[in-house]
C-alpha cells in the first residue's frame, strides 16, 4: 500500500514538474539564448536546465514562482558555461548578464501570453472539437488514418479540423486583444 502511494505521490510530481516546465520553457530558452547568442549553446544549455530543474525539483517549493526559480538556476548554468567557453573571444561581464535576466524576468514575453490564450480557449472550447484537435494534432497518424477511425469522410474531418483550428485561432486573438485593452 505505501508503495502504491509512493508511485502515485512521484506520478503527480512528475506531472507537475512537466506542467510548469511546459509552461515556462519557450521563456527561459529565450533568456538562454539573449544571454549566449549562440543556437548550438542554447539548446546545450536548455537541456542542461532542464536536467538541472529535475534534479533540484524536489527543493522547488508549490505555490512559489516556478518561472523565477527555474530563471536563476539557468541564470547560474549560463555563467558557468561562459566561464568554461573562454576560449569565446567575446566576453560579457555578469553585469550584462544581470541586465538580461532582470529583463527577461521583468518582462512577460508574448509567448508566454499567447500561451496562456491558448490554454484559456482549448477549456472553453467543446470537448468534442478539442477531442477532434487532440487526436489529431497529437496522435501520429494521418488526417485521412483519424477519418476512417472516426468513420467519418476524409473531408468532412479535414473541414472539420481546419474550422475548430480558424475558431481557436480567433478566440486566441480575442483573448489577447483583451489582454491588450482593446
Amino acid at each position: 500500500m505505501a508503495s502504491r502511494e509512493s508511485n502515485e505521490n512521484a506520478d503527480r510530481r512528475t506531472i507537475e514538474f512537466l506542467r510548469l516546465l511546459g509552461e515556462h520553457e519557450r521563456s527561459l530558452y529565450a533568456l538562454i539564448l539573449a544571454m549566449v547568442a549562440n543556437w548550438s549553446d542554447a539548446d546545450d544549455l536548455i537541456q542542461e536546465t532542464r536536467i538541472r530543474l529535475w534534479q533540484q525539483f524536489d527543493k522547488y517549493r508549490p505555490g512559489t514562482d516556478f518561472g523565477a526559480w527555474a530563471r536563476s538556476i539557468a541564470y547560474y548554468l549560463v555563467l558557468a558555461h561562459r566561464e568554461r567557453a573562454s576560449r569565446n573571444p567575446v566576453k560579457f561581464g555578469q553585469q550584462f548578464y544581470a541586465a538580461i535576466a532582470a529583463e527577461a524576468a521583468a518582462t512577460p514575453t508574448l509567448v508566454n501570453v499567447r500561451q496562456q490564450a491558448l490554454l484559456r480557449c482549448l477549456e472553453n472550447l467543446d470537448s468534442s472539437k478539442r477531442r477532434l484537435l487532440e487526436q489529431y494534432c497529437l496522435g501520429k497518424e494521418s488526417l485521412r488514418r483519424l477519418a476512417e477511425r472516426l468513420s467519418r469522410s476524409y473531408d468532412a474531418t479535414r473541414k472539420a479540423v481546419y474550422r475548430t483550428q480558424l475558431a481557436l485561432g480567433d478566440c486566441v486573438n480575442e483573448q489577447l486583444r483583451k489582454e491588450r485593452g482593446e
